[in-house]
């Protein structure tokens, strides 16, 4: 439902990761997953429904929200709502969280309909705000899913790993930078230790991307692309290439 969808990227923003093969620097922020412009201090969103009742229009509460944020941008207490239809039955599912400042940990915590504890997660930040750890129980307590991240000195991220949830490791991506803090290659492991693919990238003088190359793990090229800009940075032109060099379509 479009309604539930857009309030629920406020929780997605406190819980989910991003699984994207996208080269990304570091972990945004809150108000930066959430679109939000400035250093917001609190939001209050509320969503409506409306329905026709024997031709009388009707405005049904769909779902609400409140969240505050501290001066880095972390979400440190939410409390919201989201209604669950059943014919004329209205119902609403919950969650909650709440931000340890003194531990730099946040604790969400969802429940259903009828009150009861669906997921609980768990994430641990660092002294810049930067997430360390983040892990997801179900209502029994029993592990879901893990995340880590690890970073450098200038706040890149240098290592990001999945866990099952037998906590065994499924996945990992590391990332090479330069001086400049630009991005040099990444490389995404699958098992832990078994090599899927690599990229390498390219910038011209200006600091803009002008080139990346996706390998195979015998070091085959995957997939070749080029960019091109104009003399203000202005992104003009992308252009594919296959493992044979053939332009794809």
């Amino acid at each position: 439902m479009k309604v539930i969808k857009s309030l629920s990227i406020v929780l997605l923003a406190l819980t989910a990761l991003s699984c994207s093969d996208k080269a990304e620097k570091s972990i945004k922020t809150d108000w930066e997953k959430m679109s939000l412009k400035g250093k917001v201090k609190s939001i209050k969103r509320t969503v409506y429904e409306f329905s026709d009742n024997d031709g009388q229009r009707e405005k049904h509460l769909s779902a609400s929200v409140n969240m505050l944020f501290n001066d880095k941008g972390i979400g440190i207490y939410v409390n919201g709502y989201l209604s669950e239809r059943d014919s004329c039955i209205v119902k609403y599912s919950s969650y909650i969280a709440k931000y340890n400042e003194q531990e730099a940990k946040r604790e969400v915590l969802s429940y259903s309909a009828d009150s009861l504890l669906t997921q609980r997660g768990v994430t641990q930040f660092d002294d810049r705000g930067n997430m360390l750890e983040q892990a997801r129980y179900d209502g029994n307590g029993s592990l879901k899913s893990r995340f880590t991240w690890a970073y450098n000195n200038n706040g890149d991220i240098v290592e990001e790993a999945w866990y099952n949830a037998s906590d065994s490791l499924t996945r990992k991506k590391t990332y090479l930078y330069n001086d400049k803090g630009q991005l040099l290659e990444d490389r995404r492991w699958e098992e832990g230790d078994s090599l899927a693919w690599r990229n390498t990238y390219l910038y011209d003088e200006q600091g803009n991307q002008e080139q990346q190359i996706t390998f195979y793990p015998d070091s085959s090229i995957y997939n070749k692309v080029i960019y091109k800009y104009d003399d203000k940075g202005h992104k003009l032109e992308e252009v594919k290439y296959n493992y044979m060099d053939v332009l794809r379509m």
